[in-house]
């Protein structure tokens, strides 16, 4: 159920993004990324395509875009044992986390990662090179979190990163 959309008709939807709320970037630093769609249509041009929970949008942007009434970014959050939040990022969906460098949350795709994706608290999205840093643990989220899954940060052992599981 995929539409392509030709690249200039890309560059004009970052446009329309922009004005609800992204500077500006150059789209040389744009990654094509893709984001939970709505029951509302997306404005013309935006590519769609099916994933087995619903409609994903895709985009090509050097940010992760505001949430619109078409589409919504995923959320991963920074907890302590008693589920307070600490900080939180907006990311493209169906990634983990697999690291944290400072306030770069570094993400991957499928159980067997060979590309991995870095988005700061403001929301830029990079492609970084493999992280070198160990792998994050799984754990037992706290209750209010219960529906999420959690990973341990490696220097933090009091702190997790909650994030959407995988649909089912």
């Amino acid at each position: 159920m995929s539409r392509a959309v030709p690249s200039s008709t890309r560059t004009a939807i970052f446009a329309g993004i922009a004005t609800v709320g992204i500077a500006t970037i150059a789209m040389a630093d744009a990654i094509e990324v893709a984001f939970w769609g709505t029951e509302v249509a997306p404005p013309a041009g935006v590519e769609l395509d099916g994933h087995p929970c619903g409609w994903v949008v895709l985009l090509e942007t050097p940010v992760v875009p505001p949430d619109a009434p078409w589409m919504q970014a995923d959320r991963v959050r920074e907890i302590d044992a008693a589920g307070k939040i600490y900080r939180s990022w907006r990311v493209p969906m169906d990634l983990y986390p697999v690291g944290i460098e400072g306030d770069t949350l570094l993400l991957a795709r499928g159980s067997d990662p060979i590309r991995f994706f870095a988005v700061d608290q403001q929301g830029h999205i990079r492609i970084p090179p493999n992280p070198h840093a160990e792998w994050l643990s799984t754990t037992s989220c706290p209750e209010q979190f219960k529906d999420f899954a959690c990973v341990v940060i490696q220097d933090q052992p009091a702190r997790y990163l909650a994030y959407s599981t995988v649909c089912t």
